[in-house]
């Protein structure tokens, strides 16, 4: 974990408005994320969200382009989706839309 110190520090933070629909956004909601610590994370050509306490990762179908970058922290709130689990899957990722997020 990275640690910064800045006296003078601006913050950005994006209340996310759907430009395109996500395909599970009328999906049913399993649970609420409210203003939870989180790490975006690169896996492969995807950027995901990571639960700074936990290993529960969340594939976000509508993260900003400003917030794509691995390894940045945020601060998340959103919806967490049903999601269709295989035997064969080791992520067991779960489908999250973003209501808010900010760094």
């Amino acid at each position: 974990m990275m640690l910064s110190v800045c006296f003078s520090c601006s913050k950005t933070k994006t209340t996310v408005q759907e430009e395109a629909p996500c395909v599970y956004a009328n999906d049913s909601t399993i649970a609420v994320v409210e203003v939870r610590p989180a790490t975006v994370t690169l896996i492969g050509s995807y950027y995901t969200l990571q639960l700074n306490s936990s290993d529960t990762i969340l594939n976000a179908c509508n993260l900003p382009e400003n917030f794509k970058a691995d390894k940045l922290s945020v601060t998340i709130s959103g919806d967490v989706k049903a999601t269709i689990h295989n035997a064969w899957d080791p992520c067991k990722c779960y489908q999250f839309v973003i209501r808010s997020i900010s760094r």
